[in-house]
């Protein structure tokens, strides 16, 4: 059987095998890689060019690693692409570490040292190392099939998408832009709300919309646009009419939760250290609008809705769809 080229996706240990798989999928077809996924409990294999796969699923919910390899049938072809991996990634001198991963009657420990023999046999000069190594190497085999690689980089970790859901409460600023993230790192499929206050703002939830929406499987993220009378108008409507709890940025420091919204929103990083915001923020490279809103004054009554969702967009494309017919002059 000939040997392929293949992509390894790992991917944690929580969550669901077919719910990774279907969001690989779904997020290599947004970016428009061909390639068959195959799910190998630990791992999907993935039939295409390597670094296409990484730059696509790299940021996704549930990914661990991503690795760039080829498939194996038996213990000698693992030798043959573990040496050739290491005379095109590793160097004299170099520090490397394996990671195995066996299933039935294969032990990690013996495809461990399978490999480090065939690398250490091939790189003259080359270390192994458990701490910051040069190279990581990983390998998975049943007994049957295998595939070996190097990894290309480390995932956002998290849970694979699932089907339940979140309403997610967003006004373009730090704090209610990280809790959507976290939300579906969480394996949750979200629905940003935003109450239209601003132009700045809406930039900002456009920009959270593209950023989400080309990390986590596109089908998985939704937005709608509320605009009333007053700055914030209908969002005591759609709180008070909505079925279950909504989450909130709110955090310890900043505005307080208004009574209309007690018993109906959630604030699950309240406690989080304004930092870790930081750092979340960063990640996703993101500027968010500056001034906090104070959702005490958020309008009453009637309010007109935009959606957009479905797919991976760019923040022109939101902002596009949501000012469609009369908004330009309204919002403008």
């Amino acid at each position: 059987m000939a040997t392929r080229r293949v992509a390894l996706v790992g991917r944690t240990s929580k969550g669901d095998e077919d719910d990774f798989a279907t969001s690989v999928r779904n997020r290599l077809r947004a970016d428009g890689v061909v390639g068959k996924v195959e799910p190998r409990g630990s791992h999907a294999e993935v039939r295409a060019e390597p670094a296409a796969v990484a730059a696509s699923v790299g940021n996704l919910p549930g990914v661990e690693w991503v690795a760039a390899g080829f498939s194996f049938h038996t213990m000698s072809g693992l030798s043959e692409k573990g040496g050739l991996l290491a005379r095109r990634y590793l160097r004299r001198g170099w520090t490397f570490t394996v990671e195995a991963q066996g299933k039935g009657r294969v032990l990690a420990s013996d495809l461990t040292g399978a490999l480090t023999a065939a690398v250490l046999d091939e790189v003259v000069g080359a270390r192994v190392a458990q701490e910051g190594p040069t190279v990581t190497f990983r390998v998975v085999s049943d007994g049957r099939s295998g595939a070996v690689g190097v990894q290309l980089m480390e995932g956002p970790g998290g849970r694979p998408t699932a089907t339940s859901s979140a309403v997610c409460l967003v006004s373009g600023g730090k704090h209610s832009s990280v809790l959507a993230w976290l939300s579906l790192l969480s394996g949750l499929r979200v629905r940003l709300v935003h109450s239209w206050v601003d132009v700045d703002a809406m930039r900002s939830v456009a920009g959270l919309y593209a950023e989400l929406s080309h990390r986590a499987d596109p089908t998985a993220v939704s937005l709608e646009v509320l605009r009333g009378a007053k700055p914030g108008g209908g969002l005591r409507g759609f709180v008070g009419g909505m079925e279950g709890l909504a989450f909130a940025g709110f955090n310890a420091g900043g505005p307080r939760i208004p009574r209309w919204m007690e018993g109906r929103v959630a604030s699950p990083l309240y406690l989080l250290p304004e930092q870790e915001f930081d750092r979340y923020l960063e990640r996703l490279r993101l500027t968010p609008r500056g001034a906090a809103i104070d959702w005490r004054e958020a309008g009453r009554g009637r309010s007109e809705v935009r959606k957009f969702g479905g797919g991976t967009a760019e923040p022109g494309d939101v902002l596009d769809s949501i000012y469609r017919l009369d908004w330009p002059r309204r919002l403008g």
